[in-house]
């Protein structure tokens, strides 16, 4: 059993002076980031896939225990590719993310669908054919209800892909924040509680979990982690580093000690 918590991006300027150090190199950012977390959830792949040759640079500087996973590109969950488009885009993706296979840092692909992809036959459709055309590990995070449904549940497990679990506002048609997997590893992805910005008027991502909030989720988690092989935690209330701060807190609530290493050795 492991649980392996990170945030869902870590290149952001307004981390500076309040994650990573005032000063400091961007060109250092990724190695003061892995000091600090054993996982990562690289979320750039959702704007555009990036050349190979990125990737195995950015691999190049993992310890070889990491945690990967890759959000694959809005152009295949928020758009409506056609049948050739979709096999060009996961083809580029899957070239594109090789150099992390190669080093086994890989642990899966993420889809997140739009809360306004709810569950009709044309959507499932177009699930199906995402999750027959990518490789596994792969994780599905569904923002709309709808998708809580007995055949949903049934086509996950029967292709061994994964429902992440979603921390968001009590608002209508959202997804819950519940102990659910249907594979062997449990996926969280926490993105605050702002109920008030999450249809618009600001920054949906700007919440910071208090003490209780983080004590009640770890208790999910650690419900969830005994009955599964691994869970992942991405904390992705990325507002000015707020899902650093939140995740060295939740981290220290399992007993994991950071940072490791010292940023120049």
């Amino acid at each position: 059993m492991g649980i392996y918590i990170g945030t869902s991006g870590y290149f952001f300027p307004d981390w500076s002076k309040t994650f990573y150090p005032k000063g400091l190199s961007q060109r250092l950012w990724l190695r003061y980031y892995i000091m600090h977390f054993p996982a990562l959830e690289l979320n750039s792949t959702f704007y555009a896939i990036p050349p190979q040759e990125r990737i195995k640079k950015f691999v190049s500087q993992l310890p070889d225990d990491f945690v990967l996973t890759v959000k694959i590109p809005r152009s295949i969950t928020h758009e409506e590719p056609n049948k050739k488009e979709l096999s060009d885009y996961i083809s580029e993706l899957e070239n594109a993310i090789a150099p992390a296979k190669d080093k086994k840092v890989f642990k899966g692909f993420l889809a997140q669908f739009p809360v306004s992809f709810r569950f009709s036959r044309k959507n499932f459709e177009k699930l199906k054919a995402i999750v027959e055309a990518l490789t596994r590990p792969l994780f599905v995070e569904f923002r709309n209800f709808s998708w809580r449904n007995e055949e949903t549940m049934d086509f996950l497990k029967e292709n061994d892909v994964g429902w992440v679990i979603p921390d968001v506002p009590a608002l209508p048609e959202l997804t819950r924040l519940e102990p659910l997997a249907t594979t062997e590893v449990a996926y969280l992805r926490l993105h605050g509680r702002n109920a008030k910005n999450w249809y618009g008027g600001g920054d949906r991502y700007d919440y910071f979990y208090s003490d209780e909030e983080l004590g009640e989720i770890a208790e999910l988690v650690r419900l969830i982690s005994s009955w599964t092989k691994d869970t992942y935690v991405f904390f992705n209330n990325c507002h000015m580093g707020q899902a650093a701060i939140n995740a060295k807190k939740f981290a220290k609530m399992f007993g994991q000690q950071f940072p490791q290493g010292d940023l120049f050795e």
